[in-house]
């Protein structure tokens, strides 16, 4: 089960100014220096950077980031290795970060490694649990941080690895971090061929990794150790090739079709993406503005994880994606979301002393202090997301199609009415049989549309109306951050204002209707205790879209399963035959700025076969054929 709070690490350092941790009485790196150890110990000890020469991708994990000496010493040697592999991942457990102010103090005493020091604490997280991705040199250096328990982190991870840095604190200070089903678990993330080093040569250490499949041999030690231990691993297992396609068709340019086209030409895939309106974003995507912030919830549930992580990768691409479009409107204005009632408070704020997340993130302000966070007095006290905010959907699928850069084209205005897999291909064909397009890769990004083209895998999705609400600046008095309760309004984006949303179940109708319209102006004295009155005659003014929405109110987003193959009810997900290079992603509900990036970056990570942008047990809950296997197993139950 990963961790639902973190206890960040605390800044102690020796009389010798060397890293300390008062919680398990042991030194972060060795008296004699921590970047030669790092040097000699995990990149000699793991015969880097030879190993990593001419090679597309070489991917490294390390048990115990600590002040990321390792990392930054390795992102160094690659730097100045003219023969370096072409994408480095680093995966890196820490179950107790530290925070960005007490990280930067402790790396000042490496004054050769302050320009890469200074792009980590630039991009260091927020310290929430979970996967959090950074990048850089273009993308060529990905370090993904797990901040989480070694064990739970190890086991949902969907990786293999090159070479493994073993760097807990001692066995005898910290040994969960050198239990035999962490060394197990570091097993089935190896190939045959996979090394090892570690500082360690504890006979417990040895008995377990030898057990596991890893051939070890003792080496002089650094400092004032004698030894230290390598090992490579043993056992006949090939790995799974990264292969990125050259080419790949999107069917959708909506946040979800834009997400993922600019995901796949970040990594240099050619993408094509068909659109049936005249421009991208002129479904549910075109709305005015949205409103982007994390769901928390007491236990941390899979939606309230999958949440957070999509508001956080928001927040980390917004700034970089203005730079290439400045068109872009966005801002963090903070959002304020209050309790429906006395106990829903309640409820919050034990959800945020549960959570501990940092108080920027995620807080809890009474009635007298949301009122001063608005800049008026609210009806009720709730969460405070201090970096939330809104977004101009429609800008920033107009800013993800410029990331993409020549790498993505697009066909605007046309439908797609047939696909067809031939000789290794997707061919997308219109109504009179013409030929759009074809690819080894094609994605279906077209919401609830997704079924059409593909009758014979059913897929739980239903479109459910919403109905937004634009009032001009002016009328509603000032407020800075974005009000949620019984649904939300926005500080004026562009002068206007946007109320709603309305959820509208089993209806169709696409124009704007008084009934929908009156719902929302009704949310005014919720949000912002005025009475709807003076409002209920205003002419029509907003927008209409649908949102798709999955049986079990998750995306759905991954390979599409191949249903001609007669299934065993145990069968497990990850064996469920697919259909080769048929990808989906939808049902985004009414989360699409914060699901959909995340969704484009675990996509992408799947068809070119990458380290998971999520944890696997989230990658499962929105795998497309987890309805097909549930389907199984019920009707085997009913049996």
């Amino acid at each position: 089960m990963p961790l639902i709070s973190l206890q960040p690490a605390s800044l102690a350092l020796t009389e010798a100014d060397v890293p300390y941790s008062p919680a398990y009485n042991d030194i972060y790196h060795s008296r004699e220096g921590g970047l030669q150890q790092a040097q000699q110990v995990f990149l000699a000890g793991n015969h880097l950077p030879g190993n990593w020469q001419q090679r597309d991708a070489f991917v490294i994990i390390e048990t115990g980031f600590g002040i990321g000496l390792n990392f930054l010493s390795t992102w160094a040697a690659w730097r100045d290795d003219p023969a370096r592999c072409e994408t480095l991942h680093f995966i890196s457990i820490e179950k107790h970060p530290f925070s960005a102010e007490d990280l930067q103090q402790l790396l000042s005493q490496w004054p050769g490694l302050e320009p890469l020091a200074d792009q980590l604490l630039q991009s260091w997280p927020c310290l929430t649990p979970g996967i959090h991705r950074l990048r850089f040199e273009q993308g060529r250096v990905v370090l993904t941080l797990v901040f989480d328990d070694v064990l739970s982190a190890l086991k949902n991870l969907n990786t293999g690895v090159d070479a493994i840095y073993l760097d807990g604190f001692a066995p005898n200070r910290n040994p969960d971090m050198w239990l035999l089903p962490v060394l197990r678990a570091l097993a089935q993330l190896s190939v045959e061929g996979t090394t090892l080093a570690t500082y360690t040569v504890a006979t417990a250490v040895c008995d377990g990794l030898s057990d596991v499949g890893f051939n070890l041999q003792k080496q002089a030690g650094f400092g004032g150790k004698k030894d230290m231990l390598v090992g490579e691993y043993r056992v006949p297992r090939k790995r799974v090739p990264q292969v990125r396609p050259q080419q790949a068709i999107v069917i959708g340019a909506g946040l979800a079709g834009c997400q993922i086209g600019a995901e796949l030409a970040r990594r240099g895939c050619n993408v094509v993406m068909i659109e049936r309106a005249d421009a991208p974003a002129q479904a549910t995507s075109g709305n005015w503005a949205g409103c982007y912030l994390p769901a928390p919830s007491r236990d941390d549930n899979l939606s309230s994880r999958l949440t957070r992580a999509g508001f956080l990768a928001l927040q980390q691409r917004l700034p970089g994606l203005q730079v290439q479009y400045p068109e872009l409107g966005w801002s963090a204005c903070g959002v304020l979301q209050m309790g429906k009632d006395q106990d829903d408070e309640i409820m919050q704020q034990q959800t945020a002393a549960a959570l501990l997340h940092p108080l920027n993130h995620l807080q809890y302000l009474d009635q007298s202090e949301a009122s001063t966070r608005a800049g008026l007095a609210v009806p009720a006290g709730g969460w405070w997301f201090g970096t939330g905010g809104w977004v101009r959907p429609a800008d920033l699928c107009q800013a993800l199609l410029a990331s993409g850069g020549g790498n993505i084209s697009a066909q605007w205005g046309v439908s797609v009415a047939s696909i067809q897999y031939r000789l290794g291909q997707w061919q997308v064909r219109d109504a009179q049989g013409a030929l759009l397009a074809e690819a080894p890769v094609l994605v279906l990004a077209n919401a609830s549309d997704v079924g059409m083209l593909l009758p014979q895998i059913p897929l739980p999705v239903t479109r459910i109306r919403g109905q937004v609400t634009y009032f001009p600046q002016g009328v509603l008095p000032d407020f800075s951050p974005v009000l949620c309760r019984d649904g939300y309004v926005l500080p004026p984006v562009a002068g206007q204002h946007v109320l709603g949303a309305t959820y509208d179940f089993s209806v169709d109708d696409e124009n704007l209707r008084a009934l929908s319209q009156n719902r929302n102006l009704q949310r005014l004295e919720s949000l912002l205790s005025i009475s709807d009155q003076p409002f209920i005659q205003m002419p029509l003014n907003g927008r209409v879209g649908f949102r798709c929405v999955s049986g079990d109110r998750m995306p759905i987003v991954g390979a599409m399963p191949d249903m001609q193959h007669d299934i065993d009810a145990g069968t497990r997900l990850s064996k469920l035959p697919r259909l080769p290079g048929l990808f989906c992603l939808s049902a985004l509900g009414s989360r699409g700025l914060v699901w959909s990036g995340i969704a484009a970056e675990l996509l992408a990570d799947q068809i070119c076969g990458e380290t998971l942008r999520l944890e696997q047990d989230l990658a499962d809950a929105l795998d497309p054929a987890r309805f097909h296997l549930r389907n199984l197993r019920r009707d085997k139950q009913a049996c």
